[in-house]
């Protein structure tokens, strides 16, 4: 019966002791076989076999001694086999035992056989496995075929014990097999015999061998290397992994594999490498694999590459040792350079540009290393400078900076290189492109940088209005490439590069002998018309010409549509206008954009504004602000004015400004100019005005000029509810208000401190008795005034008249002239003479009455009075000269001349009241002959002689100032004037002198009708001669009342080497006329410079001297050439 199926297996056939063949699977005899026993064959013991019993086939059982007692002397198994007695084999299986098995397992079978065969030629005995896998296990009387066998131990031809082993590999789906132990005989006629022992059944142990080897052990970062990794397997019938182990120290790259074989590396998360799909095959074979891997960066060090083997039987591996390999891998210290570069965003012509160059090793190297650095800008520009601790960089060409930058491991290197862009460089895009190279550099694709940026020139260069097409690339452009860029088109394309970027542009107007005009008054956007609408942070410049002249920006707007030049609105945080005149049309802008009439050149109306040398005349508005209306919305609202000329304005409040914040905020007007601007209602000169609801003004005025400015009440300024306002250094003059405060109204508050000031010529009034209060300061009950060190003097106001006498004019006494209200005194102020301050004028102050010259042009970028005299005036100020009580050192006055001065020449300095602090001074001597018979006095005061007082006075007056000096006879003395020498020579009783230098002067009185003379020279006070020239000059003697007597004559020099001779040795004028002659003048070899001469006549009882300057002078080269022969 058939208990098998039979399968196409691999049968194994172990050594065969006599004459066997080579076996085909290598024998495991060097494993423990009892290690994994299955079956026993010591037969002691029949439960685990079954024995043959059937007639037809033979029978089997125990031997206890017979041929047993070698090898088992306990007895073995015998056999027998019924013959065939027609020829033929018989092939029986004479015991077995079932067991059960895995499939693609190795199992080595070894049997101990004994053959007394009746024909043993032809004979044979094995050791059989077959398939019994869901079959029951054959009975004693169906044995199990060889046919069906997968396997099989071999013994060819038996004589004697001998030994037979053999392996079997488990077919796939094998569970349960026979172990059978079968013999083969020929035909016979009698029983053949076998004898069994030691039948065993053991599953191999599998035996993997990993080996392993890598094409390189040191590495860069990055570098790819190769690892070969196979192993040997001897009866592995389980799937097989191998992990290559490192650490997350290596990358996979890619591999080639045996047998369709995968290496992945997310499996083995970032630790390994897995090895995995092999095929099972539990047959000995060899298999490998080749791995591409890269060094990971950012790791310096050792690692231990480690492949191991994993299957399920691994465990029991015969040899375990070779299981794993390992080899240690060294990742190298290397740097990677990493270059990163900015430029400066949206830079401006004129302006630097800057490359920001960051270098920095991302690498494993720890040292500091050397990389080189190559900088190119597509634009070559002026090389400036670089900047950087551990940059050496160097310009090699135009546009080309090279050189080497130190980095370390810890922190990157910086480098700044700046350039020069040219102030005509046309708008344009720039790139930069930085290059490094560093040895060993591992990572290529950062040392490579880029960036790019674009020059913007907002240069206005057409003084025809126009818009901008496209505001916001960086082009200004009124007609699209035609290069043509207004002035309205520069400020949008400013506007709208801020909203994108943050900064501040620069809007340029060189000066043309074009003035720049604002003429639109139509389009979609109020850009595109009416005024300049800033609305973000802007610089307005104006560039002036070789001589200083300053651009003209003027409105030509078409009388129904006239508008202001320029609005600033939100959200324009910072703009400054500088170096230009802005004209007006002396018109009332129309409100086409809803804004109101306010600020007849500039409505202001968000962040801060600085006016520089900016000049803002014929402004006109019906509102407030004749030139400039400051009303900013926000807590930022500040106006500076910095040499700013407001004139010839006209407004309802503020003709020149007004400033009226909605928060806290500041009016600075420094080194300006306000005058000549109307108001009809208050602040001729300057509005500042609390308008409430947050409002909080301050006005600080600091060497500035108000003058001739007027208005209906606070001629110069009106300041109403200004929490703090300050005059410094300055003057405020000829200012007029047809009710209070000619020179500066206080109201509603506010506080005022003046200091080192002049107030002067200002007018209120004179009107009626309700009119014509306060002059010079105005100051309501409600507001404080503080003065220091200042001047209040000759203001008007109104007057008290009456007339006691009906039939005589009546008599008017001034009231509240310079003040009027309650005025404070911090000290060392001159008040005038007038006692309607109403602080106490004692002390430090002084009220006797000031002498000013007029306003004028005395330096400086303002107007100031300089003192006319320098009593209580000049070096006499607060010794400590401060900028405000208890303040700081003041430094300078008005014009900018250094404080204090020693301007009375007492050897000691000291400041001068006032806003002039007297640095340069002149001395006027006059000589009185005969002091008995006339007197000389000055204007202003100072000099007062003769008249039977000194014969000789003199007077300190300010450098420059015009002096007048007047001769008087002394009331009966009988005498006469009959002229002056020196200075005032040929003029008549009232003369007038500059005092550009100290002057002297005689005043000449005589008896009347006695005779005398004059002596005199023509050509004026100054001679000029050539170095070794001649001068020949004109003189004479003029006969006085009849006067005919001999003058004898001389001439004295102030120089050895000149020789001055008179024509003659005297000379007789005829009585009632003039006697002239020639004076030789010959230079000699004087050298170059200022001499004098002295012309005296004497008739013995008079004496009369005329003295002349003597220039010698260098001689021309013509002279030289043809004289002294100098090449």
């Amino acid at each position: 019966m058939q208990y098998a199926k039979r399968f196409p297996f691999f049968i194994a056939s172990a050594l065969a002791l006599l004459g066997g063949v080579p076996p085909l699977v290598t024998s495991a005899a060097a494993q423990p076989i009892h290690s994994n026993l299955i079956a026993n064959g010591d037969f002691e013991a029949f439960s685990d076999w079954t024995l043959l019993d059937a007639p037809l086939w033979g029978s089997s059982s125990f031997d206890p001694d017979y041929f047993c007692n070698s090898p088992n002397p306990t007895g073995c198994l015998q056999a027998s086999v019924t013959p065939i007695a027609s020829s033929g084999e018989r092939r029986v299986s004479s015991a077995w035992q079932c067991v059960d098995v895995e499939p693609n397992r190795a199992y080595e079978m070894s049997l101990d056989i004994h053959g007394n065969l009746g024909n043993p030629g032809s004979s044979s005995a094995r050791m059989l496995l077959l398939d019994v896998t869901g079959n029951p296990c054959p009975e004693a009387d169906s044995p199990p075929q060889i046919g069906d066998s997968f396997a099989s131990a071999f013994l060819f031809e038996p004589f004697g014990w001998g030994s037979a082993s053999g392996v079997g590999i488990v077919p796939a789906g094998v569970t349960r097999v026979a172990t059978a132990l079968h013999s083969t005989t020929g035909s016979s006629s009698e029983s053949a015999k076998f004898f069994f022992d030691n039948a065993v059944l053991g599953k191999l142990r599998p035996d993997v061998s990993v080996q392993m080897s890598v094409s390189a052990t040191e590495l860069d970062p990055l570098q790819q290397f190769t690892i070969e990794v196979s192993y040997d397997s001897q009866y592995n019938g389980t799937p097989l992994d191998l992990r290559i182990i490192h650490g997350d120290r290596i990358s996979l790259v890619g591999y080639v594999c045996d047998a369709g074989a995968v290496v992945d590396a997310s499996q083995g998360g970032e630790h390994f490498f897995r090895w995995f799909n092999i095929p099972e095959d539990p047959q000995p074979h060899t298999r490998s694999c080749t791995i591409t891997a890269r060094a990971d960066s950012g790791f310096a060090g050792v690692v231990g590459l480690n492949a191991v083997a994993d299957c399920a039987d691994c465990d029991g591996d015969l040899n375990p040792g070779d299981n794993d390999v390992s080899i240690p891998v060294e990742i190298l210290e290397a740097p990677d350079m990493s270059v990163s570069v900015a430029a400066s965003e949206l830079p401006e012509a004129g302006d630097e540009f800057n490359v920001f160059l960051e270098v920095e090793n991302l690498g494993t190297s720890s040292e500091p290393l050397l990389t080189m650095v190559s900088v190119e800008i597509s634009e070559p520009m002026l090389f400036h400078s670089v900047t950087g601790e551990h940059c050496s960089l160097t310009e090699t060409m135009p546009g080309l900076v090279e050189g080497a930058v130190w980095v370390s491991h810890a922190s990157p290197s910086e480098c700044q290189l700046a350039f020069g862009i040219p102030e005509d460089q046309v708008a344009m895009g720039v790139d930069v492109a930085v290059y490094s190279v560093t040895d060993r550099d591992y990572i290529s694709s950062n040392d490579t940088a880029v960036a790019s940026s674009r020059i913007v020139n907002l240069t206005v260069n057409r003084s025809i209005d126009g818009w901008d097409g496209s505001p916001g690339d960086g082009i200004c452009e009124s007609s699209s490439g035609n290069d043509d860029c207004s002035l309205r088109a520069a400020v949008m394309e400013a506007n709208a590069l801020a909203a994108a970027t943050g900064r501040t542009f620069t809007v340029k107007v060189p000066y043309s002998p074009f003035s720049y005009t604002l003429a639109r008054t139509s389009g979609e956007d109020e850009s595109l018309h009416g005024s300049l609408k800033i609305k973000r942070r802007m610089h307005l410049v104006g560039i002036p010409d070789e001589d200083g002249n300053l651009p003209f920006v003027v409105g030509s707007f078409p009388t129904v549509e006239t508008d202001r030049l320029i609005r600033i609105g939100n959200p324009a945080s910072f703009v400054r206008i500088e170096n230009m005149h802005l004209q007006g049309q002396g018109l009332v802008p129309t409100d086409t954009d809803g804004n109101g009439t306010d600020g007849g050149l500039i409505l202001h109306q968000s962040g801060e504004l600085v006016l520089s040398n900016v000049t803002l005349t014929d402004g006109m508005t019906d509102g407030s602000g004749g030139a400039l209306h400051s009303a900013s919305d926000d807590g930022n609202g500040h106006l500076t004015l910095e040499q700013v000329r407001i004139f010839d304005n006209e407004a309802s409040d503020g003709g020149g400004l007004t400033f009226m914040p909605e928060s806290f905020a500041t009016l600075s007007v420094i080194d300006s100019n306000v005058h000549d601007n109307q108001a009809n209602a208050a602040g001729g000169g300057i509005l500042a005005w609390n308008s409430g609801g947050g409002s909080l003004p301050a006005v600080a005025i600091q060497r500035s000029a108000l003058h001739g400015n007027a208005a209906l009440l606070g001629g110069g300024a009106y300041l109403y509810g200004v929490f703090l306002a300050q005059v410094s250094n300055s003057t405020v003059s000829g200012n007029i208000a047809e009710t209070s405060g000619g020179g500066i109204s206080v109201e509603a508050a506010t506080s005022l401190a003046v200091n080192n000031s002049t107030i002067a010529f200002n007018e209120a009034g004179p009107g009626d008795n309700n009119s014509g209060n306060g002059g010079g300061l105005y100051v309501n009950a409600n507001a404080t005034a503080t003065l220091y060190n200042s001047i209040v003097s000759s203001n008007t106001g109104k007057e008290a008249c009456s007339r006691p006498n009906p039939s005589l004019p009546p008599i008017c006494v001034p009231q509240a002239a310079n003040c009027y209200g309650s005025v404070d005194s911090a000290g060392y102020n001159a008040m005038a003479g007038d006692s309607e301050c109403a602080f106490n004028s004692g002390g430090s102050d002084d009220a006797t009455h000031v002498q000013l010259g007029a306003l004028a042009d005395n330096g400086g970028s303002t107007p100031t009075h300089a003192p006319a005299s320098f009593n209580w005036i000049v070096d006499a100020g607060d010794p400590a000269c401060l900028d405000r009580p208890g303040g700081e050192p003041l430094l300078i006055d008005q014009r900018g001349a250094v404080r204090p001065a020693d301007g009375d020449e007492d050897a000691t300095a000291q400041c001068d009241r006032g806003a002039y602090e007297l640095s340069e001074n002149a001395r006027v001597s006059v000589l009185v002959d005969d002091a008995a018979l006339g007197r000389v006095q000055s204007s202003p005061t100072g000099i007062w002689c003769g008249e039977g007082t000194n014969d000789s006075c003199s007077a300190l007056f300010s450098l420059d100032a015009e002096v007048v000096l007047t001769a008087t006879l002394a009331s009966g003395s009988g005498g006469e004037f009959i002229g002056w020498e020196g200075a005032c020579a040929g003029q008549g009783a009232v003369c007038t002198v500059t005092a550009a230098g100290n002057v002297e002067t005689t005043a000449l009185f005589v008896l009347a009708a006695q005779p005398d003379f004059l002596l005199g020279c023509e050509g004026g006070s100054t001679v000029e001669v050539q170095e070794g020239g001649t001068a020949q000059v004109s003189c004479s003697v003029e006969s006085v009342n009849g006067y005919s007597q001999a003058v004898s004559l001389l001439c004295f020099e102030s120089a050895t080497s000149i020789d001055c001779q008179p024509s003659a040795v005297s000379v007789t004028p005829p009585a009632d006329g003039s006697q002239s002659f020639t004076l030789s003048v010959n230079a000699g070899q004087t050298p170059p410079g200022d001499y004098s001469l002295l012309v005296e006549g004497s008739d013995g009882e008079r004496v009369r001297q005329a003295g002349l300057g003597l220039s010698v002078v260098e001689p021309v080269s013509g002279a030289l050439f043809s004289d002294r022969f100098e090449q």
